[in-house]
């Protein structure tokens, strides 16, 4: 049996049958730049920014660099030292908690817990002065359900002795700002916290024995579907695409214009949000078979699937070195500014680029892109 970790309680208390299915988890561009913005956050504090900035990937450095790590530490004021990257496994069932260490990555089990019976998950920044705990949970900027913080502060508490916790979620902007959604929980809160996770768990256990019986455990379909890393083997969206592909789904043949409100609604409400997130699962389970074969898909009607080069990222601080080398401080000014691409560089350099660019990448200034592949004409 599999119990939710903190991060997916919430998906958990929506359809605890996902916890049952085989999971898929992918990374994407967002999960990567969170856990570039999480690991520079952490590694400031010990090894100082500059420090943390150089550890932090190159095309996620700018993002990172304007993280709005004062409000980080202002949150913060008062407490003798923050501790970051902190992880919990605590069991709603016997109101334990045990911290299973720092940075290790989300691998709970090797740490010792027990995903069977307890629920793990890790703190951003927590810091305590005996009386009072506080963790703040950085995210993108969409709104996350509060269960998260809610099992992050009861672990904390009963692991610290402390029942007055100051818990935020701090979501962060496309400049960097943090906005933070402030909760508080008490001695009474975190006994209600208990009881709600213990009914998440019991219905998770439930949902598991159903499964190991054969049989198709309950359903429930909502947006939580587009972020569920099950919705591959959920037999609710496996019944979906094999309607699609029998040409079940009928859409409208008028444009969207010409549609009343209730139409537009009752479309994207009952095609859109149920279809497009099965449709890209599987679209990008074939592009991943077409990159690991690196041969292309032809699809039939005069396009295929072909695996393009990855577009290179430049580093900004070795590109200005190399040009204030070659030319000038004003020429290396001119090409890399905020950021470097191959166009300014071509700008600036002209027929030079190609040696410019060859004495960037022996500098150790490019770094590869990764393959993609898109649909193309053949």
């Amino acid at each position: 049996m599999r119990l939710p970790t903190f991060s997916n309680l919430w998906l958990a208390r929506k359809c605890p049958a996902a916890l049952a299915l085989p999971l898929v988890n992918t990374e994407n561009e967002a999960a990567e730049r969170g856990t570039s913005r999480h690991a520079f956050n952490a590694a400031r504090k010990t090894v100082g920014k500059k420090a943390a900035l150089e550890a932090v990937k190159v095309e996620h450095r700018d993002e990172a660099s304007n993280l709005d790590t004062a409000t980080i530490d202002a949150f913060f004021a008062g407490m003798e030292s923050v501790r970051s990257e902190v992880s919990y496994a605590y069991n709603p069932d016997t109101d334990q908690a045990r911290e299973l260490g720092e940075n290790l990555g989300r691998n709970y089990r090797k740490a010792g817990a027990r995903p069977d019976e307890e629920i793990c998950g890790t703190t951003d920044d927590i810091a305590t002065d005996g009386n009072i705990i506080r963790l703040l949970d950085l995210k993108g900027r969409a709104k996350k359900d509060p269960i998260q913080l809610q099992a992050q502060a009861i672990a904390a508490a009963r692991v610290l002795g402390v029942d007055d916790v100051e818990a935020a979620f701090g979501y962060v902007q496309d400049d960097g700002s943090i906005q933070t959604e402030r909760y508080h929980f008490d001695a009474l809160d975190l006994d209600v916290i208990r009881e709600d996770l213990r009914d998440v768990k019991e219905r998770v256990k439930r949902v598991h024995l159903v499964v190991a019986e054969g049989r198709t455990p309950d359903l429930f379909e909502g947006e939580h579907c587009t972020w569920c890393p099950a919705r591959k083997a959920c037999p609710a969206k496996t019944s979906l695409i094999k309607a699609a592909a029998q040409a079940a789904l009928e859409l409208p043949t008028v444009s969207v214009k010409d549609l009343t409100q209730a139409q537009k609604a009752s479309l994207y409400r009952d095609v859109v949000r149920r279809y497009k997130p099965v449709i890209e699962a599987f679209e990008d389970e074939i592009k991943a078979d077409v990159l690991d074969s690196s041969e292309p898909l032809d699809l039939g009607d005069g396009t295929m699937l072909a695996v393009m080069p990855g577009k290179d990222s430049i580093d900004a601080s070795v590109a200005f070195k190399v040009l204030t080398a070659e030319y000038d401080a004003e020429k290396a000014k001119q090409a890399t500014k905020l950021s470097v691409t191959k166009d300014m560089l071509k700008k600036a350099c002209g027929r030079d680029i190609g040696r410019i660019l060859q004495l960037i990448e022996q500098a150790g200034g490019i770094e590869k892109g990764k393959p993609y592949v898109k649909a193309v004409r053949r």
